[in-house]
């Protein structure tokens, strides 16, 4: 049979393909949540070998470079279950992880030919990117009183507590967001235009289905919505990543901090810090839609 007789699938079946990974991804998620973590993980195995395939097949375009990015998404879970992280300390499992998703992304951005502003990797207005960057304290602090859960019981320790905030913040802060935000936001937009958004949000509380709670799958579309707009209105990940970072480090080591020494000093600064930081990045945020819509963001070419 001649190469020219064998039948393209129209560019419109691709963009439903693209959504159908994402519901892939929530199956396997529900997979991990309902029931043996094993069927989710050999479906996430499957969907990175047909992301593989799919990506050769559209060869260097845009909506080959979206499937590209997904693969690290899928990347990501894998490592995730099939490492024996158990047999670590927890501040060396996040290393572990996101190591090699950075290698990732950085291999997805090289072949693209992504430049680092294309990934918003710039501070743009430093003040307004760490004023709402302050955020994350409060924000960690409301999902942790709606969700009342943590992982980890440390005592507090300033060594222990400044490792912490370096691992989270590069690891779930900086990396995720240059997956979802940098990378997933460029490729979306250029694929699906205005439904770009909706779709890394959506693809971000997918992959919380696994907790089995929805009120925390809520919580993160929320989550993801709201970063993908600031990612968007101030063309750099800063404010974002910090946010993240400092929402889990407030998740994770603050609140539990603040329930068990609720009178000294340091809990007392603590709680002001939480508390003054949510309306001070609320106001940084409507100063930060402001500039934009008045065309004062310098956006990078899409």
């Amino acid at each position: 049979m001649k190469a020219s007789n064998i039948a393209t699938p129209t560019p419109f079946v691709h963009y439903r393909l693209s959504w159908f990974y994402l519901a892939l991804f929530a199956g396997a998620e529900l997979l991990i949540a309902t029931a043996n973590p094993m069927p989710g993980l050999a479906l996430h195995c499957l969907i990175l070998s047909a992301l593989i395939l799919h990506s050769a097949y559209l060869a260097n375009s845009d909506l080959a470079n979206l499937y590209r990015s997904l693969m690290v998404i899928a990347i990501l879970r894998i490592l995730s279950m099939s490492l024996p992280l158990d047999l670590f300390p927890p501040i060396a499992r996040y290393p572990m992880i996101y190591l090699p998703v950075l290698f990732s992304i950085w291999q997805v951005a090289r072949l693209a030919g992504l430049r680092a502003a294309e990934l918003k990797l710039r501070t743009g207005n430093l003040f307004l990117q760490l004023l709402i960057a302050s955020g994350g304290f409060g924000l960690g602090a409301l999902e942790y009183l709606i969700l009342q859960s943590s992982i980890l019981s440390e005592p507090f320790a300033w060594v222990s507590f400044l490792t912490w905030t370096l691992v989270l913040v590069l690891c779930t802060g900086f990396c995720e967001q240059l997956l979802f935000s940098g990378l997933l936001l460029t490729f979306s937009t250029r694929t699906f235009g205005k439904y770009a958004i909706l779709y890394v949000s959506l693809l971000y509380a997918a992959l919380n289905i696994s907790t089995g709670s929805l009120l925390q799958c809520i919580i993160a579309f929320g989550i993801g919505l709201s970063f993908a707009f600031l990612a968007k209105w101030g063309n750099s990940l800063l404010c974002v990543s910090l946010a993240q970072g400092t929402a889990n480090l407030t998740v994770l080591l603050l609140m539990p901090y603040l329930e068990g020494n609720s009178t000294n000093w340091l809990a007392t600064l603590t709680r002001w810090v939480i508390w003054i930081s949510l309306p001070a990045a609320i106001g940084g945020v409507f100063v930060l839609w402001w500039r934009f819509r008045q065309g004062k963001v310098k956006i990078s070419l899409q």
